[in-house]
């Protein structure tokens, strides 16, 4: 499991959890989430976007297997966007913004190809194996930025690149809907939704 920035970038990696355990089992009982419900991530305070006159919190973007909070927003269930245009396009952008980490695990696996097939090294190995290869992906990414086949240079990377990850027992607050709902309405502004 791992939490990327805009620029293909690991945040946060969790390395090292049974296959059989969900992803909300494996967040949960991360070092992640507990900073999140402790609120001690120095996330930055909430920002007024281009053409929206409310304030908007710093989200994490995921997918429905992960609670709904403030700070993490999960795409509305399937049964919220049947018949309901504005959460359909919520979803989409969502959807949208998750295909970073997919993208993150795809350049990845084809710049370290050991990720292509099973590992044939003890499992006890694996685990440092995964962290190398998302440090050493880091570096390679904060040397320079291949898109469209042009190479810029971008800033540092923190010397915290790689949080380990590891239970939020709470239920979603009455704010996190608040913040979804908020999300959702810009997400729908005409400027929005045409691009502009």
């Amino acid at each position: 499991m791992a939490l990327v920035d805009a620029n293909y970038k690991f945040i946060s990696v969790d390395v090292g959890s049974m296959g059989r355990f969900s992803d909300a089992n494996i967040f949960t009982s991360s070092v992640l989430a507990k900073k999140m419900n402790r609120q001690s991530l120095q996330i930055p305070p909430p920002e007024f976007l281009p053409v929206f006159q409310q304030p908007l919190p710093y989200i994490f973007v995921a997918d429905e297997a992960f609670p709904l909070s403030e700070n993490l927003m999960r795409p509305y269930p399937k049964k919220s966007v049947v018949g309901n245009m504005e959460n359909k396009i919520f979803n989409y952008r969502l959807s949208r913004a998750r295909q970073t980490v997919k993208c993150t695990f795809g350049i990845l696996a084809s710049c370290f190809r050991v990720f292509r097939k099973p590992f044939e090294i003890k499992v006890e190995s694996v685990d440092n194996v995964v962290k190398a290869a998302c440090v050493l992906h880091n570096y390679l990414r904060k040397e320079t930025i291949i898109s469209n086949n042009i190479t810029e240079e971008i800033g540092e990377m923190p010397d915290t690149q790689l949080l380990p990850l590891a239970n939020n027992n709470c239920r979603t607050g009455s704010n996190a809907f608040l913040v979804r709902q908020k999300y959702t309405d810009y997400f729908n502004t005409v400027e929005v939704y045409l691009g502009k």
